[in-house]
């Protein structure tokens, strides 16, 4: 399905939807400078993917998550979306998961990644809200000419800004970069780096 970005502004599914803080308190959906769109929207942290969410189809399924696609309800609009839901069995897990969120957060609004549109942080619900793509660029295969220096462009400009961030992705494979057809962008694709679960800082 083709990518739907989220308007700014926009409330989502009802009133727990609208907290912005996780329940730790160390990841904040507050629209921040500091982020890689400055004065970005805030992203509520609240959701709840059974509730606020109507699932669909499965995605991918590994050993550590699940992404399933869906809609998010708003009012008359339907948002289609992606909901990557973690398997957190240990506290390391759940640590990771808050590692990664804080890291989206950072990185919302750039081009180049994946769109974080929401979060379910408070228990019982675990899960990253994600914009809808239409596949990642290894479904593609081997790709030449424009498309290639494109796709190279984008996915250079993602790793740029990640590293400017002082993060490491640790996992960049084809498989990470998802795509949607945009003749707007380089080699008509919109390529975005998803996928932070390895996501760290060098001296980690």
């Amino acid at each position: 399905g083709a990518r739907a970005p989220l308007p700014q502004r926009r409330r989502l599914g009802g009133p727990s939807a609208e907290r912005l803080q996780c329940i730790r308190g160390c990841c904040s959906g507050e629209a921040s400078s500091s982020s890689s769109s400055p004065g970005f929207r805030r992203v509520p942290l609240g959701v709840r993917p059974v509730k606020d969410i109507e699932m669909s189809r499965t995605l991918a399924s590994g050993p550590h998550s699940v992404v399933r696609e869906g809609a998010w309800c708003t009012g008359n609009a339907r948002v289609p979306v992606a909901v990557k839901a973690p398997c957190l069995p240990t506290s390391a897990s759940l640590d990771a998961f808050h590692r990664e969120l804080g890291v989206l957060l950072q990185l919302r609004g750039h081009p180049n990644v994946v769109q974080l549109l929401g979060a379910a942080a408070h228990p019982p619900d675990y899960a990253f809200v994600l914009g809808l793509e239409a596949g990642s660029l290894a479904e593609l295969g081997a790709l030449r000419g424009r498309r290639l220096l494109g796709c190279a462009l984008q996915a250079a400009r993602a790793l740029r800004e990640v590293h400017r961030l002082g993060i490491l992705h640790r996992d960049v494979k084809p498989g990470n970069f998802l795509q949607s057809p945009d003749v707007g962008r380089e080699g008509g694709l919109a390529v975005r780096l998803a996928d932070f679960g390895l996501a760290c800082p060098p001296e980690e």
